[in-house]
């Protein structure tokens, strides 16, 4: 069964972090580099796990943007 339930999504820790402090950011451009499903051992057999990476490039709310590009370079 593919790997479905998200452990840790460092952006959303990222994101309440800077919340916690009172900042308000929000994702101007985002692109994925790898989506990688493999089966690991666990204390109960093999488990599916998955890593997806992203890039992320966050801007305050109260600044402006235009002509927002990505992609993989």
């Amino acid at each position: 069964m593919p790997a479905a339930e998200v452990v840790l999504d460092f952006l959303q820790l990222l994101m309440d972090a800077l919340a916690g402090e009172g900042l308000s950011y929000r994702i101007a451009a985002q692109v994925e580099n790898v989506d990688s499903e493999m089966s690991m051992l666990t204390d109960t057999g093999f488990d599916d796990v998955r890593l997806t990476d992203h890039d992320v490039i966050l801007a305050r709310n109260d600044v402006d943007i235009s002509r927002s590009l990505h992609g993989n370079y």
